[in-house]
């Protein structure tokens, strides 16, 4: 894994920041799956911010085993260390959501929602979930495959068992019979 490590020039309050959504939002998107029938799926983004595009001039010593005398690296992409390297994921994100037809909330700016495949997501920089029918959830994966590297790492379905729980943001949600039900995850408990 390679890592940068920027320092800090000045004194930046408030110039780094990525929108993380608050429980109620999770919530909301659950309840909708449950009212609505849908299932969720939940991914994570993996290498999320060599995703999005470095905007300044910045240059590295190469990684172990790539070093060349009086070579440099001139980075393309966000990486791993930079300050801004969280907002910056997101905003690209955010506009790749946007540009495949979903709408992001203004009150709350990690809530999607796509009225022509009726299906919402939740997305908390490199982590996400999204509600919909199989179809939909097809369909907008293989888009979103299109931009970022996507690893599923679960889903509910409306005909689970209450014993089939995931694991998002810290808890573990499961949906059996018409409800939904959250609670810490066990390391925490």
């Amino acid at each position: 894994r390679w890592v940068l490590r920027e320092f800090a020039t000045k004194i930046a309050h408030g110039d780094f920041f990525s929108a993380t959504p608050n429980e109620s939002d999770v919530d909301v998107l659950h309840v909708r799956a449950v009212k609505e029938g849908h299932c969720v799926r939940y991914f994570d983004v993996s290498r999320a911010f060599t995703h999005a595009p470095e905007l300044e001039d910045i240059y590295s010593d190469p990684p172990a085993g790539f070093e060349r005398p009086g070579f440099m690296i001139k980075m393309l992409r966000k990486i791993n260390g930079r300050r801004d390297a969280s907002q910056g994921y997101s905003e690209w994100r955010d506009a790749v959501l946007r540009s495949e037809g979903f709408v992001q909330n203004i009150g709350s700016p990690t809530y999607f929602y796509n009225k022509e495949l009726d299906a919402s997501a939740v997305i908390h920089v490199d982590d996400g979930a999204v509600e919909g029918t199989p179809e939909a959830l097809d369909k907008i994966f293989a888009v979103l495959d299109k931009h970022m590297m996507l690893k599923v790492v679960g889903e509910l379905t409306p005909d689970d068992n209450h014993d089939h729980w995931v694991t998002f943001l810290g808890r573990e949600r499961n949906m059996a019979k018409g409800e939904f039900r959250r609670r810490p995850h066990r390391k925490f408990t």
